[in-house]
């Protein structure tokens, strides 16, 4: 199964709040944060289809910087996006690997930037009209209004998609998405801006790591 073609809807998931603005004179402006947890369960649907996997992850943003820490099949994983690379680390077994990105290259990471894609969570909704969904209803997901949205081709790549999204400011709630390959349900939660230290973002002391030269495929991550 490659969910290779679904990156531009996950990438959605990365939303932060807006530049702060500061007067003069300049002061260091605070970096914009934001964590919240999410639960996916994905399935392959063609003939190779083996059985539904659940992820459970928590995702931390800090300005450009991603940290996802997730758990799939007992095996726990971390995935961090710290400009100029990327790793993937096994904390259970202090090893990771980590490759470069290169913005010059086309590749599922080379557009993404938590800081430019998410300054406004409402580009998630220009960005579902953009691939054809419309808005088919409003509903409420544990007593947050939400409206809802569906796609059928969605971006013409024969893809389905119906998403939910808080209506006070446009962060994702569900995803319901399916294709020839693969199904996927997805659901966000406990959405905050903490205070996260920049450590967080960085590889770890004491990780034995190699560099890739290529990017492995995206749904190895």
């Amino acid at each position: 199964m490659n969910l290779a073609r679904f990156t531009p809807s996950l990438r959605c998931l990365l939303a932060i709040s807006p530049f702060f603005a500061v007067s003069a004179p300049a002061l260091a402006a605070p970096i914009p944060t934001l964590s919240f947890d999410v639960t996916a369960r994905v399935a392959a649907t063609d003939r190779s289809a083996g059985p539904q996997q659940t992820i459970q992850a928590k995702v931390l943003l800090r300005g450009e910087t991603a940290r996802v820490e997730s758990s799939s099949g007992g095996t726990r994983a971390v995935v961090l996006f710290a400009p100029p690379y990327i790793y993937r680390l096994l904390p259970d077994s202090k090893a990771g690997v980590r490759w470069k990105i290169e913005a010059r290259k086309a590749s599922n990471f080379a557009a993404f930037d938590p800081q430019q894609l998410l300054r406004e969570p409402a580009k998630i909704k220009a960005a579902l009209l953009r691939g054809g969904a419309k808005v088919v209803g409003k509903g409420v997901i544990g007593s947050v209004p939400v409206e809802i949205y569906q796609g059928k081709n969605f971006g013409g790549r024969g893809q389905n998609a119906k998403v939910w999204l808080r209506r006070s400011d446009s962060l994702p709630l569900r995803l319901e998405a399916s294709g020839a390959q693969f199904k996927i349900v997805a659901s966000w939660r406990n959405y905050a801006r903490p205070s996260l230290a920049a450590g967080l973002f960085g590889a770890p002391q004491g990780y034995r790591i190699r560099t890739l030269a290529e990017a492995p495929p995206f749904s190895a991550l």
